[in-house]
């Protein structure tokens, strides 16, 4: 009795595995992809997303001729990696073509995708990533820092601007000759003085920052 219900429940498995396999070769054939969403069900409700995700889950316990049958229409094993090497990719074609890898907040690639979205989660995720992910990054010139950078830049062109004009006096709307908008980085600065940590602070005075320019003009016209 009991191997008359094991070989019952064997050919139930079967027949279900069958009845999924043949969902997705139908999505497949309608969409051109195995990448199937977690809750997706077909016209005919049947569940296709949860069954994916099972033969994800039970890969190893899967056989031979079952994998080779999933792997001969595309199946993606691991949808994760699969995302995270297709990002990759739009990175690189967006370093080819700007000469570095520092994407803008907002910044969307030519088939929509929110490319700054996902470089601001690899920032995020920096100390869970695989030294091998990390690496390629690097290899693009990943700025982990943008925050960190952009002060840096901002300094730079104020240590130019105090070498040319022995002050660091920048009118509000002073944009450089390399249209960089100094006196507006310099407006923030006098803002945030208060969240600045002692060494920038230190920095800025070292070039005679002036952090209140119109107590600095009061004075100046006092002193006269």
């Amino acid at each position: 009795s009991s191997d008359v219900c094991s070989s019952d429940l064997w050919e139930v498995n079967v027949f279900d595995w069958e009845v999924g396999f043949s969902n997705l070769e139908k999505f497949v054939e309608k969409n051109g992809h195995t990448s199937v969403k977690f809750i997706f069900i077909t016209c005919e409700n049947y569940n296709l997303g949860s069954w994916v995700g099972i033969q994800r889950r039970d890969k190893d316990k899967l056989s031979p001729e079952r994998i080779a049958r999933l792997d001969s229409l595309g199946f993606d094993w691991d949808p994760i990696n699969t995302q995270w090497e297709e990002c990759f990719s739009r990175l690189e074609k967006f370093f080819q073509t700007e000469g570095h890898a520092r994407v803008t907040s907002g910044f969307e690639t030519e088939d929509g995708y929110k490319l700054s979205t996902w470089v601001g989660t690899q920032r995020g995720d920096k100390d869970k990533l695989s030294p091998e992910r990390k690496a390629r990054l690097d290899s693009l010139g990943f700025d982990w820092y943008p925050k960190k950078t952009d002060w840096e830049v901002g300094f730079t062109h104020l240590e130019k601007f105090v070498e040319k004009n022995d002050h660091a006096r920048v009118k509000d709307k002073f944009i450089t000759c390399e249209n960089y908008k100094l006196g507006n980085w310099v407006g923030v600065q006098r803002r945030e003085k208060n969240k600045m940590s002692p060494e920038r602070i230190a920095r800025l005075d070292s070039l005679g920052f002036v952090w209140d320019p119109f107590q600095t003009g009061w004075e100046e016209g006092f002193s006269y």
